[in-house]
């Protein structure tokens, strides 16, 4: 599926999930996917029309149904590096930004916040009570000497969203370096490859939004 708009260059179309169940009128099946389109700035475009999209299949286009802004509720893990190099500015950056998050979620969404570094660690699970949330991330601080075993902590946060039900759903990853443990040398047991693949497979398909402190 893509905007019939994409035949210029300044238009990017991203499918985050497709989702499908039987129809109750006939033999087929209702098919739903929530899908981003951006322009070359990397804004939003919101005010597209269903005449504005095309969707073949085999080759052979198929009717849509309808086209409107997802307002299914989103399920939100904000992943924290506490590794010893995020202590000072960085984790302090990290702690006002995800907070900044949560603020700006609706009544509705759910955040779930979980930090890292030798291991990861929940702080709080999917929740609606974002005051909890915030009070959680106020209290988080980095871990002297330790590692930021990140392909892991991205790995497990993509795992997580798998238990919501499907629909909008994103990880937002604030760290300050790359994958290894504090005296150097890989920390991870899973690769950024590994990572890729389970958050771009069907049933655990979730973006990954990566904040660099």
């Amino acid at each position: 599926i893509q905007p019939a708009l994409a035949q210029s260059n300044s238009i990017d179309v991203v499918v985050h999930y497709v989702e499908g169940a039987p129809s109750e009128k006939d033999i087929s099946y209702d098919v739903k996917a929530f899908v981003s389109v951006t322009d070359s700035t990397g804004s939003p475009i919101n005010d597209l029309k269903i005449e504005d999209f095309t969707l073949t299949e085999d080759s052979q286009k198929v009717e849509l149904q309808s086209v409107a802004l997802a307002d299914d509720p989103i399920n939100l893990v904000l992943l924290i590096d506490t590794s010893g190099s995020m202590s000072g500015q960085g984790i302090t950056a990290a702690k006002v930004a995800a907070s900044s998050f949560v603020t700006s979620l609706a009544a509705e969404d759910r955040v779930s916040i979980v930090t890292f570094d030798d291991n990861s660690n929940t702080i709080i699970d999917f929740t609606t009570d974002h005051t909890a949330a915030r009070d959680k991330i106020a209290l988080i601080d980095a871990t002297r000497n330790a590692g930021t075993c990140l392909y892991d902590a991205a790995y497990q946060a993509v795992q997580t969203t798998a238990t919501v039900p499907s629909g909008r759903r994103a990880v937002i990853l604030f760290t300050d370096g790359k994958d290894e443990k504090s005296g150097g040398g890989i920390c991870s047991v899973h690769t950024a490859d590994d990572v890729i693949k389970i958050a771009t497979e069907g049933g655990t398909r979730t973006p990954i939004y990566t904040m660099g402190m």
